[in-house]
C-alpha cells in the first residue's frame, strides 16, 4: 500500500475522531440548554392553564396556546397542573382539549408499534381520560413495556372501572416491590373503589396471585370492614397468601388481630412465625411479650431476629425481657438479645419491614 493511501486513511481517521469528539462536546454543552428551554416552555404553558383556571383568560385562549406547542410539552404542562386542581373548570378543559387535533394524535399513539409513542398516550390519558377510553386503557395496562404500564395507572383516578382495578392489581402482583406499593397506593385512593366487592373477592378468592394483591390493597386501606376477610385468609392453603394476610394484619390494630397473630407464632412454617412476630411489634402488642420471648430460642434465625426486634419495639416490657436473657438460658437467645439491643432505630425499621414506631413511651393516636 502506497504512502499516499496510508496518509489519506490516517487523515480520514483523524477527521472522524475530531468530529466524534466535537459532537460529544457540543452535546454536553447544548443538552442542558435544550432541557432548560423545554422546562421553561412547559412552565409557560402551565402558567397559561392556571390563568384559565383562575378566570383570568378564556378557555379558547389557553387551548390556542397549547396548540402552538409540541405534543410532549403539552402533556408535561397538563400533568403539572392536573396534580393540583380538579373540579368543574378542569373537566370543562378536559372536554374541550379532547376535541383538539393533538389529542387525536394522543389516541392514535395508544396503538403504535413504538413504545415511546404508547408512553405519550399513557401520559395524555392519565389526565384527560374518560370512561369511553376503558378498552384503550386496559390495553395499555397490559403493555409489553413496564414504563408504559406504570404511566397508565394514574388514569384509574379518572376512569373508576372495576375491570381496570383488577388489571392494575394484576400489575401490582407481577411487579417488584416499589411497583407494587405504587400501584396499590394509587388504587387505594380511588374514589369509586367498591369495598363490598373487595370483601367478596377476598373471601372467595380462588387465584392466589389475585388474593395476595387484594391483601396488599386491604392493608393499604386499613379499614375495619375488611378485617374479617383478612383474618379468613390466615387459613388459605397457599403459603404466600397466608404470609400476605399476616403482613396485612399489622395495619389493623385490634384485639382480634393480636390473638390471631399470637396463634400464628405457633405456625409450623417459619415464614409465618417471623412475619407474625414483625406484625406484633409494629402494632405494639404488649400482651404478646411472653409468646415473643419464647421464640427467642426458635430454630430459625429469622424468627429469633424478628421476635427480638418485636420485643424491643413494644417498649419497656420487651426490653426488660431482652436484658434479662442469660447464656445459661439459651446461648442463641442471649446472642440475639444482645444483638437486637444494640440496633439503632434505622436498623430496627429495616428488620421490621414496616412503618415502625417505638412504643416505649406512648402509643400514637393512629394506633390507639
Amino acid at each position: 500500500m502506497s504512502v499516499a493511501v496510508l496518509t489519506a486513511l490516517a487523515l480520514i481517521q483523524s477527521a472522524f475522531v475530531f468530529l466524534l469528539i466535537t459532537t460529544l462536546l457540543m452535546s454536553r454543552w447544548f443538552r442542558p440548554l435544550g432541557s432548560k428551554l423545554a422546562r421553561e416552555r412547559v412552565d409557560e404553558l402551565s402558567r397559561e392553564l392556571y390563568r384559565y383556571l383562575s378566570g383570568q383568560i378564556d378557555l379558547e385562549v389557553a387551548l390556542d396556546r397549547l396548540d402552538d406547542a409540541k405534543l410532549s410539552t403539552i402533556l408535561h404542562a397538563l400533568q403539572d397542573v392536573a396534580g393540583h386542581v380538579k373540579g368543574g373548570l378542569w373537566e370543562t378543559l378536559v372536554t374541550a382539549a379532547r376535541e383538539r387535533p393533538w389529542f387525536r394524535i394522543v389516541l392514535s399513539r395508544s396503538g403504535s408499534r413504538f413504545w415511546w409513542r404508547r408512553l405519550d398516550a399513557a401520559h395524555g390519558l392519565s389526565v384527560l381520560a374518560r370512561p369511553s377510553d376503558e378498552i384503550r386503557l386496559l390495553r395499555l395496562l397490559g403493555d409489553a413495556h413496564a414504563v408504559v404500564r406504570l404511566a397508565t395507572v394514574p388514569s384509574l383516578r379518572r376512569v373508576p372501572s372495576q375491570t381496570l382495578v383488577r388489571a392494575a392489581l394484576d400489575l401490582a402482583d407481577s411487579g417488584r416491590t416499589p411497583i407494587q406499593h405504587y400501584v396499590v397506593e394509587t388504587v387505594s385512593r380511588l374514589p369509586g373503589l367498591n369495598l363490598a366487592s373487595l370483601r367478596v373477592r377476598l373471601a372467595g378468592g380462588v387465584d392466589p396471585r389475585e388474593t395476595r394483591a387484594l391483601l396488599d390493597l386491604a392493608a393499604c386501606l386499613g379499614l375495619p370492614d375488611l378485617l374479617p376477610a383478612v383474618l379468613d385468609c390466615l387459613q388459605h392453603p397457599v403459603l404466600e397468601v397466608r404470609i400476605g394476610a399476616v403482613r396485612a394484619l399489622s395495619r389493623f390494630p385490634h384485639q382480634k388481630v393480636t390473638k390471631a397473630l399470637v396463634l400464628a407464632l405457633s405456625d409450623p412454617e417459619w415464614q409465618i412465625r417471623a412475619q407474625a412476630a414483625t406484625a406484633l411489634g409494629v402494632i405494639g402488642a404488649r400482651d404478646a411479650a411472653r409468646p415473643l420471648f419464647r421464640l427467642l430460642n426458635d430454630h430459625s434465625w429469622w424468627v429469633r431476629l424478628r421476635s427480638g426486634v418485636a420485643l424491643r419495639l413494644i417498649g419497656e416490657p420487651g426490653i426488660q425481657m431482652l436484658e434479662g436473657v442469660r447464656p445459661s438460658y439459651d446461648r442463641f437467645a442471649a446472642d440475639m438479645a444482645r444483638y437486637v439491643l444494640g440496633l439503632d432505630d434505622g436498623a430496627l425499621g429495616e428488620f421490621a419491614g414496616e412503618d415502625v414506631v417505638g412504643y416505649a413511651t406512648s402509643i400514637p393516636a393512629r394506633v390507639a
